[in-house]
């Protein structure tokens, strides 16, 4: 298993204290991915499953949850599957997992789904002209992760997430947010940030 980074968070899982780990690879090219030089660059990955099964260990009195995000998780669909399963069954105490997936390899996550693995997934749902399609069918690949949440909505938790310009309305954010009420889902839309933000807010933090 690749992994750039862990790290811990309250915000990845809501109501939870999450260990959270960035997996190395994507399968789509975003053009405001903000770690784009990090996930797929595979000679940055540091960590490996073994590290994370350590950190969620250590600690035992403080993570309640385990997310995986990236790049795209369901790149490496076996080395996940076996650590969420260790971190299930092995674990002395009790923990959520959750992925955060584009939704481009949803047999895996029914998989994880019908073996108990998965607990919250978070779709990143494409839309407006900010992605590189070139392997998929955009509109396709949407569709089926409406489905597949009116399938699995009422086992485990599913939320919808979209980053796009804050001024971007068309009518593909109309559909989202129409799907989104009637399946009774949440779908948070996110503000792309451009370079020039993301300099700024490096000068703050500096």
């Amino acid at each position: 298993m690749k992994i750039v980074r862990i790290g811990d968070s309250l915000n990845e899982y809501e109501g939870e204290f999450a260990l959270v780990f960035w997996m190395c690879g994507c399968n789509i090219h975003c053009n405001y991915c903000y770690n784009y030089k990090t996930v797929m660059n595979l000679a940055n990955s540091k960590f490996n499953e073994m590290d994370v099964i350590k950190a969620i260990t250590d600690g035992a009195d403080l993570y309640s949850a385990l997310v995986a995000t990236g790049g795209e998780p369901t790149c490496q669909q076996d080395d996940l599957y076996k650590l969420f399963e260790v971190v299930r069954c092995k674990m002395p105490h009790s923990i959520k997992l959750k992925i955060h997936s584009n939704g481009t390899n949803l047999n895996f996550l029914s998989e994880m789904i019908n073996d108990d693995l998965l607990d919250s997934l978070t779709f990143d749902i494409k839309l407006g002209d900010l992605v590189d399609w070139k392997l998929f069918d955009g509109d396709k690949v949407t569709y089926n992760i409406i489905e597949f949440t009116k399938r699995f909505h009422n086992i485990i938790n599913i939320e919808w997430r979209s980053t796009l310009p804050i001024d971007y309305s068309g009518p593909d954010t109309r559909n989202i947010k129409m799907q989104s009420n009637k399946i009774g889902v949440d779908w948070i839309r996110q503000t792309l940030l451009t370079e020039e933000d993301l300099k700024k807010i490096g000068e703050l933090d500096g």
